[in-house]
């Protein structure tokens, strides 16, 4: 064999342990980036990561009063949103040109008469909500709706600073409450539940949610509050930025099925 030869014969040697290097590296890059890669889980995501509600289809055999208790048992609440479209917005800076959504009843019984469907956002759930919510035979599919936000109607936005009597979504800059809510006596538990939902408030626990918040351990536990109910005829509910309307007290105050309202500080009251 030449020296020729030989040089050719070493150069392609060279050349194919260099490729084959180069594709092992690649693999091993591709294999370290995806074992990095944290499986999707719907019930983990936040909610600044969603699209939008939840949409929560019931069979068909199932009213709308049980569809809800099931819903709220697992911390979950009505809600809906719709999104501005961009030939909405106007010239101008600030709410002058981008119009604020007016806030609308959020219990979709209406709705629900035709479809079984209600859209829904967690207010206190457990971690595996989603789960749960599989897990239970009335339910015949859980998703989100595409697309996600229908659009708002033009009847349902405002421009510019907006009348103190008009009701809008609570905003970040809103805070919390927690509130016990009397019922007159004839109200029944799905009358009440019906009520301070189409409302955009939660049952709640102040003494969970406010454990929660300092990142203490405690055991979720179902938020319905049915057998508390059956003696006093009382709700503990919670509002929801985004979901419940600004007026909600003073809207709530004037239905006669309300014996009272008393804003709660938090857990112990």
């Amino acid at each position: 064999m030449t020296t020729t030869s030989l040089r050719r014969r070493n150069q392609k040697r060279s050349r194919a342990l260099l490729l084959l290097s180069g594709f092992s590296l690649l693999l091993s890059i591709l294999f370290a980036s995806s074992s990095c890669v944290a499986p999707t889980n719907q019930s983990s995501q936040s909610l600044g990561q969603w699209p939008g509600p939840v949409a929560v289809t019931f069979v068909t055999s199932v009213p709308y009063e049980k569809a809800l208790r099931l819903l709220t048992d697992l911390g979950l609440q009505s809600a809906l949103q719709c999104r501005v479209g961009s030939e909405r917005i106007t010239p101008g800076t600030g709410s002058v040109g981008m119009p604020q959504v007016i806030w609308e009843p959020v219990g979709q019984k209406t709705q629900y008469a035709k479809k079984h469907q209600i859209q829904i956002l967690p207010g206190s759930p457990s971690v595996d909500w989603w789960g749960h919510l599989q897990a239970i035979p009335e339910v015949s599919n859980i998703g989100f709706l595409d697309p996600p936000q229908y659009l708002c109607d033009s009847s349902a936005l405002v421009y510019g600073t907006p009348s103190a009597n008009t009701p809008l979504p609570l905003a970040a800059r809103d805070p919390l409450h927690y509130a016990r809510i009397v019922f007159h006596s004839q109200e029944s538990y799905d009358t009440a539940l019906y009520i301070i939902s189409n409302e955009g408030l939660r049952l709640a626990d102040p003494c969970y949610d406010q454990a929660k918040q300092k990142e203490k351990q405690v055991d979720w536990h179902p938020m319905g509050q049915e057998k508390v109910f059956t003696t006093t005829h009382t709700l503990i509910v919670a509002t929801n930025k985004g979901i419940t309307s600004n007026l909600w007290q003073q809207h709530l105050r004037t239905l006669p099925s309300i014996a009272s309202l008393t804003l709660l500080t938090g857990c112990g009251d």
